[in-house]
């Protein structure tokens, strides 16, 4: 059996699981109180939220910006720590720091997804994403990033010159129908110190059943990418920061 690492000071900020679906046209707009009446022992605190979604469309006339709002329910736990979101063709399952451990995350997803799944009856999965949004509470500068951190930029021009901010990413393919995106930048910066973010996104958009079975395998494939990619983006300083522990 591979060695496990965990951490006891996880960098994870957020973890994310998003489900988009084909549905019905005629969506049922009480899907939300539905299912908050089979959760609402475990996520008692009911919110909504408004986004504004930007999108570019082509038409006969050239391109434009199309601005729409989208509705979206969410559903807290008494601690405030996990969340479910809940908008027309999709689902969210948020963990907050400090986030317990992928099993304790899975299986919450496992818990309440079934529900979701009976109440809304959706035709199909479009899409499924999962996400990790990364921010050690490590203060570095321009040339100490590298002890902890293996991913970024170059400074392209003499030390005199220095960067004030960066954004830095890449997209790599996992298997034909993934995709893992590995980003980066700078947050809470000062004018010599600043914080690292650290995303790591993996997303299918291959069209499957909505068979849980199904979604939880390739959920613990995405983990495992995003483990990986994760830990080849650190080094050892950073492990020893995170406080490591080898299983």
């Amino acid at each position: 059996m591979a060695a496990k690492v965990v951490y006891r000071k996880s960098p994870i900020q957020e973890a994310i699981i998003e489900i988009s679906f084909e549905i019905d046209s005629s969506w049922d707009q009480t899907v939300p109180g539905v299912l908050f009446s089979q959760i609402a022992d475990r996520y008692p605190q009911r919110k909504q939220t408004n986004l504004l979604n930007f999108e570019v469309r082509k038409s006969d006339i050239g391109i434009a910006p199309v601005m729409n709002q989208q509705s979206r329910i969410q559903f807290w736990s008494e601690d405030g720590l996990n969340v479910i979101q809940v908008g027309v063709g999709n689902i969210i399952f948020n963990r907050l720091r400090p986030y317990d451990d992928w099993s304790s995350f899975l299986g919450r997803f496992e818990k309440d997804f079934p529900t979701f799944v009976e109440v809304a009856r959706p035709l199909s999965v479009k899409s499924i994403k999962l996400q990790y949004l990364n921010r050690p509470q490590i203060l570095v500068n321009w040339s100490t990033a590298s002890d902890y951190f293996r991913v970024g930029p170059q400074n392209p021009y003499e030390a005199a010159k220095k960067m004030r901010s960066f954004l830095w990413g890449v997209e790599l393919d996992c298997e034909s129908d993934t995709i893992l995106t590995l980003e980066c930048g700078n947050v809470d910066s000062t004018e010599s110190e600043y914080k690292f973010r650290l995303d790591v996104t993996v997303e299918s958009s291959k069209p499957r059943p909505v068979d849980i079975n199904q979604i939880i395998e390739w959920l613990n494939f995405g983990h495992s990418e995003a483990e990986l990619a994760f830990e080849s983006s650190i080094t050892e300083k950073a492990r020893k920061e995170f406080e490591y522990n080898v299983l």
